[in-house]
């Protein structure tokens, strides 16, 4: 039976080790001890990076399937698999949108950045919008 995300009971997950490497906040450092959830439980209570934390969308945890060991891997992408994580790219991520807020006067991050799913994806915008390739204008949707 493929897996199904919608069904499946997920748990949230620190990046840096069963206790975090002292750079998680207490809100995730709590979650990460709640019961599993659906999707859409996890949803309604905030998912990683969706600003609900204290460290708001610097976030580095992920939710991860109950039965994680059986999951294929392709379906986390790139940068989450079992033994194969490149923590750096959340570094290199939380210095781009440090250096966006310095360059743009404290702006919010464009609504584009929280459509996307992949750490990839959002350092590819944060690059683009920082060295020009991608427009942005602050206070406007983008």
């Amino acid at each position: 039976m493929p897996f199904d995300i919608f069904s499946a009971k997920l748990r949230w997950h620190i990046v840096g080790g069963s206790h975090g490497d002292g750079r998680n906040c207490d809100g995730c450092l709590a979650r990460s001890t709640w019961p599993s959830r659906t999707l859409a439980q996890w949803q309604d209570e905030g998912v990683p990076g969706a600003g609900t934390t204290e460290c708001e969308d610097n976030c580095r945890c992920v939710l991860l399937p109950e039965s994680y060991g059986q999951v294929k891997q392709e379906m986390w992408g790139e940068q989450v698999k079992p033994g194969i994580v490149d923590y750096t790219i959340f570094d290199r991520l939380n210095a781009a949108i440090e250096k966006f807020k310095l360059d743009f006067n404290g702006a919010k991050l464009p609504a584009s950045f929280y459509e996307l799913t992949e750490v990839t994806e959002r350092l590819a915008l944060m690059t683009g919008i920082l060295d020009g390739t991608i427009p942005f204008v602050p206070g406007e949707e983008n």
